[in-house]
């Protein structure tokens, strides 16, 4: 096992470069990491973080008064069975290169979930989706340590209770295991999903492939200023991504939002949902609240291209984004009355730190 590193810098170790310096920090790279890293946290009683590629994460100004294991499993194996693709992808992997895979392979179900930052340990607890598909869809297995007893478990779709941003894994068992891979069930020669109305515009003449989908994904999150990638094409902002959850809410409080918006006619601001009800933009609540994309606050600020993301000016400071936040929870809160909820994960605050 690598050494254990002490008072460790984790500003850069997220896409939002915000963030102080972690007690402990380690690399791990095998179950075998994971076990010693856990036996040394029980010894020196501390909490665990798993930190993947930080593309969901706000790290305390503080740092984390704890262990952070830096999950860096690699590994990805790929096979066919009954006119399915499968994909095993160590936790540590780029979630991207995974999609990219998929595509070369042409198995269609994450074409649609280009672009993403983040660690393919990290996609199931937040349950990540976009553009009409979500991980839970393409879900075949998770296998996890359990920190508790230091044991592997196996998950299936069916255990991980997904919901909208949502698993076991950041609600009722949140910080009790750690993921070490993710078994992806794909539809061999698929065809791609174009359930987003932004991609029905570009593919209104065609049935594209795998990857003309792939391709315009990355154009649509890059106008939206929520790519993070290394081609010069494409301009990366410091975010977090979206920091607050599109809310989901019955009709009748649905019709009561309504009449508080100025956008009566546009219906891309809200989505029935096969459960009856609607989800609305976030984004749309939050400038209608009074926060224009460019909006600046100090050394942070509001996306010039997406109002749902709170970038890093330069100079930024994690407690300047919580601030921010905060103002605009209680700005929407003040003309909507519905309470955003943050999808960006807060480490080192307190639990209620939000409404």
């Amino acid at each position: 096992m690598t050494a254990i590193s002490k008072n460790y810098p984790l500003k850069n170790l997220t896409t939002i470069e915000t963030g102080g310096p972690a007690d402990y920090f380690l690399e791990v790279k095998n179950e075998s990491d994971i076990f010693e890293a856990i036996d040394f946290a029980d010894k020196n009683s501390l909490p665990i973080f798993i930190l993947g590629r930080g593309s969901n994460v706000l790290i305390s100004d503080n740092g984390f008064k704890g262990l952070v294991i830096h999950n860096k499993i690699f590994g990805v194996k790929t096979w066919i069975k009954d006119e399915a693709g499968f994909i095993k992808s160590g936790a540590g992997e780029d979630w991207d290169n995974i999609v990219k895979i998929s595509v070369e392979k042409n198995w269609a179900g994450m074409e649609c979930l280009s672009g993403i930052p983040g660690t393919v340990g990290a996609s199931p607890i937040q349950n990540i989706g976009a553009y009409g598909q979500s991980l839970e869809d393409i879900i075949e297995e998770i296998t996890a340590i359990s920190i508790a007893d230091k044991k592997e478990v196996i998950f299936s779709k069916n255990d991980c209770k997904f919901k909208y941003r949502k698993s076991i894994f950041n609600s009722k068992d949140e910080g009790k295991y750690i993921v070490t891979s993710v078994t992806f069930k794909l539809r061999e020669n698929g065809l791609p999903q174009i359930i987003y109305q932004d991609l029905k515009n570009i593919f209104s003449s065609k049935i594209p492939t795998l990857l003309e989908v792939r391709k315009a994904v990355f154009d649509i999150r890059n106008k939206k200023g929520m790519l993070v990638s290394n081609n010069s094409k494409y301009e990366t902002l410091k975010s977090a991504g979206s920091f607050f959850k599109n809310p989901v809410v019955s009709i009748k409080q649905f019709n009561l939002i309504k009449k508080k918006s100025s956008n009566q006619e546009n219906k891309k601001w809200f989505w029935l949902q096969k459960s009856g009800e609607i989800k609305i933009s976030a984004a749309r609540l939050i400038q209608e609240s009074g926060f224009y994309p460019g909006y600046k606050s100090g050394n942070v600020g509001i996306s010039p291209k997406h109002t749902l993301a709170i970038i890093n000016l330069g100079d930024g400071k994690s407690d300047e984004i919580i601030k921010l936040a905060k103002e605009i929870q209680d700005k929407v809160l003040d003309k909507f009355e519905i309470i955003l909820k943050p999808e960006v994960r807060l480490i080192g605050y307190r639990d209620n730190l939000f409404l």
